[in-house]
């Protein structure tokens, strides 16, 4: 039986991972770290998968699922400096990524093309973007804006990722 928890990003999936046009299955991210599969026809869990120790209530949500522009994997930003890769189909973990330390990263977005892996989040000191491969090594880090007062919310790459938009509130 699943605990009662907050859901931080819920992102419906096709049958297979590429080419089903109607969701079929449901993929949560619960503020406890857990991972609920459920198959929506029949409103069934399928799985849950911890994908790190609890922790409080987290107080954000964010964009913190996205696939790859194949669909073969699922990148999921685990609140806690954490990145896990899941099989696109069998929605199985199939890697963790320690993250920088000393950034509190709160969104995520896959290059269309690249299937580069744009990380937006904070530091004491600013707001910044980290570049990583499909892999998960660092390609790049560019500070957004020099602040501790402006906090990533969420962000969206371009179709041809000519452009990162990134929204934040704060001054």
């Amino acid at each position: 039986m699943l605990r009662a928890a907050a859901v931080l990003l819920v992102v419906a999936l096709p049958a297979s991972a590429v080419g089903s046009p109607a969701p079929t299955r449901l993929v949560a991210l619960l503020a406890d770290r857990t991972l609920v599969v459920a198959e929506l026809s029949r409103g069934a869990v399928l799985s849950t998968t911890s994908l790190g120790p609890p922790k409080p209530t987290v107080r954000f949500g964010g964009d913190l699922i996205d696939r790859s522009p194949d669909g073969r994997k699922i990148y999921v930003l685990v609140p806690g400096a954490r990145l896990a890769v899941l099989d696109g189909s069998s929605l199985a973990v199939t890697r963790r990524v320690a993250l920088p330390a000393g950034v509190a990263f709160r969104s995520l977005a896959v290059g269309p093309r690249s299937g580069r892996l744009y990380l937006s989040g904070n530091t004491k000191r600013s707001a910044e973007v980290d570049v990583l491969t499909p892999a998960g090594q660092l390609l790049r880090r560019a500070v957004l804006r020099p602040s501790d007062a402006w906090f990533v919310l969420a962000s969206a790459i371009a179709a041809d990722a000519s452009a990162l938009d990134v929204s934040s509130r704060g001054g």
